[in-house]
């Protein structure tokens, strides 16, 4: 599973190195932190069932990130590692995981990808995950968009209980998203197994996140898992011979409900880096056992910064719409670079390079659209030197993240 581990993050980061892109930015964030789990299932990487051990843990995870897009096309990889020692006699945990999804705009509101990845963790126990997903996007509205994927997961686990083990989920994910207000974010999820009955095994959760300004931002969650059990008692039935009853089996089901609530705290100290504080809570409602519960906190700290020479902030571009007549846009631009500038986005379907936009004066570029009202998504393609990149908004630009790692500005027509 290593050298799968390894081939992987190499296929997908080799060529993005190599290859002229439109626009790849890289991003490399540094978490740590600390926290206390009264059960391992709460812990963020862990995330199995374990309630013998309450114990503190500290935590150090660097994750690189890379994010590709040409026209159509675009694909992120997100890579790194975790060194997670537990405050008492438990081995430490460590290990890497690698994720990547490459989506493709078949439309102005449908987007196909697929999403696959793999991790490698050890401590107590050694467990390894593959899994691959194809992926189909909905998206109606700017501000609203529904997924469903499915696929399989692999799982190898080694002295898990002092077992080992390894077999295959079949699963499928119906998620959406949507933003009422431009400072609210409203997530939510179903996920279940094919491998079982759609209703025995399923999972679902919501949160809705407030953005209260370019540093604070809280999010509150709340979901809910149902998983059923097929329980096998033996016993001697009535009457029969001296020698004793006729052996029976007892088939019960046993229904476990698992309730989850959590909040999370982001705050920006200064740029690129904030502290972050996690509360989470879980109550399990078994059948024929009393209630459990268990929690989880933790504090830390994110540092965020740019790859150099593999992507990273630019010279960014301050866009100006104004109106001229009644159907007439027009989009002024101060730009200082060098090259020629085009504008594109929902208004011509994505079409590359463009709108080609004229120099009026040095560092002062300027396109006319004419479309109908509603709310349109944009970017600017810089070509220089026989390359092509998209160039960055400054901070005052209306923006909203493209889903790729990136921005696209946003104008609204009424």
């Amino acid at each position: 599973m290593k050298k799968i581990l390894v081939a992987m993050i190499g296929s997908f980061l080799i060529p993005l190195h190599c290859m002229k892109a439109q626009s790849l930015d890289s991003f490399l964030t540094i978490d740590s932190k600390a926290g206390f789990s009264t059960n391992t299932f709460l812990n963020p990487f862990l995330s199995e069932w374990d309630r013998t051990e309450n114990s503190g843990y500290a935590m150090v995870s660097p994750i690189g990130q890379l994010f590709f897009s040409d026209g159509r096309f675009s694909m992120d990889v997100t890579g790194g590692f975790v060194f997670e020692p537990f405050f008492d006699d438990r081995d430490t945990w460590h290990g890497g995981l690698a994720v990547a999804e490459a989506r493709y705009r078949v439309g102005r509101s449908v987007i196909l990808g697929v999403e696959t990845g793999g991790s490698y963790f050890s401590s107590f126990f050694t467990r390894q995950l593959f899994w691959m997903q194809p992926k189909l996007t909905w998206q109606p509205s700017l501000f609203t968009k529904v997924s469903f994927k499915a696929g399989s997961t692999f799982r190898d686990y080694e002295n898990f209980r002092e077992e080992d083990f390894d077999d295959r989920l079949d699963l499928y994910a119906v998620e959406f998203e949507t933003w009422p207000a431009l400072n609210w974010q409203i997530q939510g999820g179903i996920f279940g197994n094919f491998n079982t009955s759609l209703s025995d095994n399923l999972s679902s959760n919501i949160s809705v996140r407030r953005v209260f300004s370019n540093s604070l931002r809280i999010s509150l969650r709340v979901g809910a898992d149902r998983f059923s059990n097929e329980i096998v008692t033996g016993g001697d039935g009535p009457g029969g011979p001296p020698f004793g009853g006729f052996p029976t089996e007892t088939l019960t089901e046993e229904t476990d409900v698992l309730f989850k609530t959590g909040a999370a705290v982001s705050y920006e100290l200064f740029p690129a880096f904030s502290v972050t504080m996690n509360a989470d809570h879980v109550s399990l409602f078994s059948t024929g056992t009393q209630t459990l519960s268990d929690v989880h906190l933790s504090a830390g700290v994110r540092y965020t910064l740019p790859i150099s020479g593999i992507g990273g902030k630019r010279e960014g571009a301050e866009p100006n719409w104004k109106l001229n007549g009644k159907q007439v846009l027009i989009l002024k631009v101060d730009y200082k670079g060098s090259g020629i500038l085009y504008l594109t986005g929902d208004f011509n379907d994505w079409e590359k390079p463009g709108i080609a936009m004229n120099r009026q004066k040095p560092g002062q570029y300027a396109a006319s659209i004419s479309p109908e009202s509603g709310a349109y998504e944009y970017k600017i393609l810089l070509v220089e030197n026989g390359e092509e990149r998209w160039i960055d908004f400054t901070a005052d630009t209306f923006t909203v993240n493209d889903g790729f790692g990136g921005e696209n500005g946003v104008i609204i027509i009424e």
